[in-house]
């Protein structure tokens, strides 16, 4: 997105900001950073693969990927230590048309994907943990 976010504002489509961030310390800063194109890769394929499933294909379930624009943006960033455990929580918002019979049809934000990763430090490495959804 376009636009700086200085006070490290909710992110949305029509406002454009740059991702919200929180880290709890500089150290997990850079870590993030150190990870953050291989963090951001492997989200946004595990949210394709999930998007892949022929269950969203119907139009009365919601993810419908038939309304999504295959477009998404970066909304949030978390980083933090919980129990001696790193985690990584990466946000995407995917962007849909809302239906033709319910609103304009305009794009804007449809769907949440929060990918979460946990930081192995024997290996250097984030693995994945898991996906939560929501609706935007």
């Amino acid at each position: 997105m376009p636009h700086p976010n200085p006070r490290n504002e909710y992110v949305t489509y029509g406002r454009r900001l740059q991702p919200e961030t929180h880290f709890e310390s500089n150290d997990l800063k850079r870590l993030y950073l150190d990870h953050r194109r291989d963090l951001i890769e492997r989200a946004i394929g595990e949210c394709a693969e999930y998007l892949s499933a022929d269950d969203w294909m119907d139009e009365d379930i919601f993810p419908c990927v038939k309304e999504m624009t295959g477009e998404w943006y970066l909304a949030s960033v978390d980083v933090r230590d919980e129990g001696g455990e790193v985690m990584a929580q990466v946000y995407l918002h995917f962007l849909g048309r809302c239906s033709e019979e319910s609103m304009s049809g305009e794009i804007d934000d449809y769907l949440g994907i929060e990918a979460l990763f946990i930081y192995d430090s024997d290996q250097g490495d984030f693995n994945f943990d898991g996906l939560n959804t929501d609706a935007l």
